[in-house]
């Protein structure tokens, strides 16, 4: 149980910054304080929001709750290798 919280803090300290690197690198100067504020409202709203839907869910089914989640990281996924484009070696977006 302490090794699966563990793996879990490892975890997120190493896809945090990540994430937060790349919101940074890949907005304007102008709009970063925005879309920060964004991401981190959309994150402490999945916090807050998402242990008690997983606990409704859990009531109905537990495959319910993997099905769902699941669709949900493919669909993030897609979002993310459609939207999010590098920006080319010469163009300073700071």
């Amino acid at each position: 149980m302490i090794w699966n919280g563990q793996n879990v803090c490892i975890g997120i300290g190493v896809a945090l910054p990540c994430l937060d690197a790349l919101i940074t690198e890949g907005t304007e100067k102008k709009e970063r304080g925005t879309i920060t504020s964004i991401y981190s409202s959309m994150r402490f709203i999945g916090v807050a929001l998402g242990p008690p839907i997983i606990a409704l869910l859990m009531k109905q089914s537990t495959n319910i709750m993997f099905y769902l989640l699941t669709g949900l990281c493919l669909l993030a996924s897609i979002v993310i290798l459609t939207a999010i484009k590098p920006s080319q070696e010469g163009s300073d977006s700071a």
